[in-house]
């Protein structure tokens, strides 16, 4: 069983949401965990830089200091993903990071028994459909949570989801329409 936890955006908030959210990704993970800190989401160049502050944000949202990071990079994904109890997908383009993950056709295979969670883009990905407030339209994930999800719902950023789009992911081939506000996550045992 794979434990995916999403989570609507905002991970470096300071709040008691983003305290529990980092927790709840280590919970069931053994002692020193290995997670692997996926950023496809971002541009390369950015990689070093938000790594560092990933890594701070479980560091100080757990109070744990035998946390073992790895920052994924493109080349070396499969073997990572097979060294990883965890696997965090931080937020950013959501089309770059499917872009990025059409490379891997047996990424969903190499999650089994892992704790995955991702942050706004990094939880769009994984659904059957979703709608992203960066283009104002919805878009097809890779469908291994079947449920089509909104982050930052009600976000101050961003402009509000129009009904018509909200109706048709409601309808939408009888998935599950998952409305997540910044700072609030969900988790799925699949």
């Amino acid at each position: 069983m794979t434990k995916f936890i999403l989570h609507g955006g905002m991970t470096s908030i300071r709040n008691e949401n983003n305290k529990k959210f980092h927790r709840e990704v280590l919970k069931d993970l053994s002692k020193n965990p290995k997670i692997l800190v996926c950023l496809f989401s971002i541009e390369e160049s950015r990689w070093e830089e938000e790594y560092k502050w990933v890594k701070k944000n479980f560091i100080d949202n757990t109070g744990r200091s035998d946390l073992k990071f790895e920052l994924a990079n493109k080349k070396d994904f499969r073997s990572q993903l097979e060294w990883a109890e965890a696997v965090h997908f931080r937020g950013g383009n959501t089309l770059l990071l499917l872009g990025v993950m059409d490379n891997y056709l047996e990424f969903k295979n190499s999650l089994k028994e892992k704790t995955v969670s991702g942050s706004s883009a990094g939880a769009l990905f994984l659904v059957e459909n979703f709608y992203d407030q960066d283009y104002s339209k919805r878009h097809k994930g890779l469908g291994i949570i079947p449920i089509n999800l909104i982050t930052h719902y009600q976000s101050e950023i961003y402009a509000p989801v129009d009904e018509k789009i909200l109706e048709k992911l409601k309808n939408n081939e009888g998935q599950e329409l998952v409305l997540l506000k910044e700072t609030e996550y969900k988790v799925y045992d699949i």
